[in-house]
C-alpha cells in the first residue's frame, strides 16, 4: 500500500514540476524570445537541475509544443462552451465562432507567433496532437455548414479555416483587432456559405 501512495505522490509531484517548468519556459519565451532562452536557464529559473529536465526527456521544442497544445485545449474548451443563437444566419454564426477564435488568438499573440515560427521542430506525435486539436476547433464550423444543409461540406470548412488563417496574419503583422479581422473576411464567408 505504501508503494502505491509513494507512486501517486511522485506522479503528482511530477505533474506539478511539469506545470512549473512549462510556466517558467512560457515566461522566458515571452520575455526574451525562443532563440534567446536555453534549457539551462529554464532549469535554473525553475529551481531544478538541467539534468532533471533532460532525464524527463524534454527539449526546448517540446516545451514550446506543450505550451501551444495547452493553449489549444483552453481554446477548445471556450469554443465548446460557446452558445450560438439559433435564430441567426449561418454566416453570422460562423462569424461569431471566428470572432472568438480571433479574440483568443490575439490575446495569446506572442505564443501563437512562437508556435508558428518553431512548430517545424515538433515531434510527429506533437504535430499529430496539434492536428487533432485543430479538427476539434473547427468542428463548430463544420456543424454550422451541415445544419445549413450546404454541400459540399469539407471544401467549405477548409475554406473557412484558410480565410481565418489569412486574416489572422493581419493581427500578427498589422496589429489588427478581432473586429477588423472579421470585417476583412465577412464577404468571403458569405461566398463560402452561399447555397
Amino acid at each position: 500500500m505504501m508503494k502505491l501512495i509513494d507512486r501517486a505522490r511522485r506522479g503528482n509531484e511530477g505533474g506539478q514540476r511539469r506545470n512549473h517548468i512549462l510556466a517558467v519556459a512560457r515566461q522566458l519565451f515571452l520575455e526574451r524570445g525562443y532563440d534567446s532562452v536555453g534549457m539551462r536557464e529554464i532549469a535554473q529559473n525553475a529551481g531544478i537541475s538541467p539534468a532533471l529536465i533532460y532525464r524527463e526527456g524534454w527539449t526546448k521544442a517540446d516545451l514550446l509544443a506543450e505550451l501551444v497544445l495547452e493553449l489549444n485545449e483552453e481554446q477548445i474548451a471556450g469554443i465548446e462552451a460557446m452558445q450560438l443563437p439559433e435564430d441567426t444566419s449561418p454566416i453570422e454564426r460562423v462569424l461569431a465562432v471566428l470572432a472568438q477564435f480571433f479574440a483568443f488568438d490575439i490575446a495569446q499573440l506572442q505564443l501563437r507567433r512562437l508556435g508558428a515560427a518553431y512548430g517545424w521542430l515538433w515531434s510527429a506525435d506533437q504535430e499529430a496532437r496539434c492536428a487533432k486539436q485543430l479538427k476539434e476547433l473547427i468542428e463548430p464550423l463544420r456543424q454550422i455548414v451541415i445544419d445549413a444543409g450546404l454541400d459540399p461540406v469539407e471544401p467549405r470548412v477548409e475554406g473557412l479555416s484558410a480565410i481565418y488563417t489569412a486574416a489572422f496574419r493581419d493581427a500578427v503583422f498589422a496589429n489588427a483587432d478581432a473586429a477588423t479581422c472579421i470585417e476583412r473576411i465577412r464577404p468571403t464567408v458569405a461566398i463560402l456559405l452561399k447555397p
